[in-house]
């Protein structure tokens, strides 16, 4: 939020970035999707990313078995839904023919350039000057530059001096979004700018 707020800031665009701070803070609803809603209402584009949608029902499967369910409730807000999420991209369409990515996240702009780049960055992702991502439908988010994801770790101290990290986008090959022992990041939505 900070990174955002500064880029509008830079941009002119600071009672711009005030409306949006506003409006998430009514309902504290800093998720991912929701700032992604807003970003695209401005123009920016919504790409579905994805390293190997073959991959889908067993990241699903694996998913599942570190993050039981707790009686009663019938989703994990850490499961990454991989296999319908995808599927709703493909098949299902907004008022402006944009694949869904789900009930309430944004409409997808492109759901081919940033799939199926296995270990390696993509490379239209390398000329992008700044982007924001997220994984399981919000629940993690990520600024990021030129191809490289940087992250800051709740769950570790604001002064750790490992609390910010930089990698290359590139989940499947070590790089970021970085995993956890039981968060693995292995698809979601990147928001751009401009067209990639």
């Amino acid at each position: 939020m900070q990174a955002l707020e500064y880029g509008f800031y830079e941009a002119g665009m600071t009672a711009t970035w005030q409306k949006i701070h506003n409006q998430l803070a009514i309902e504290n609803k800093f998720l991912g999707t929701d700032l992604q809603i807003m970003l695209q209402q401005l123009g920016w584009k919504i790409y579905y990313w994805n390293p190997d949608p073959s991959q889908n029902k067993i990241w699903d499967a694996e998913d599942e078995e570190l993050h039981p369910l707790k009686p009663g409730r019938v989703w994990n807000p850490v499961w990454g839904g991989h296999a319908i999420r995808y599927s709703n991209i493909r098949n299902k369409q907004d008022e402006l023919g944009r694949g869904i990515y789900d009930l309430y996240g944004p409409g997808v702009d492109d759901f081919k350039t940033l799939v199926g780049f296995g270990t390696k960055t993509p490379e239209a992702l390398k000329a992008a000057p700044f982007f924001v991502g997220i994984a399981h439908a919000g629940y993690h988010v990520f600024p990021g530059r030129y191809g490289e994801v940087i992250e800051a770790h709740s769950k570790r101290k604001v002064d750790d001096v490992d609390n910010v990290e930089f990698s290359q986008f590139n989940p499947m090959g070590g790089g970021g979004p970085k995993w956890t022992e039981l968060e693995k990041y292995r698809s979601g939505l990147i928001a751009v700018p401009y067209e990639l």
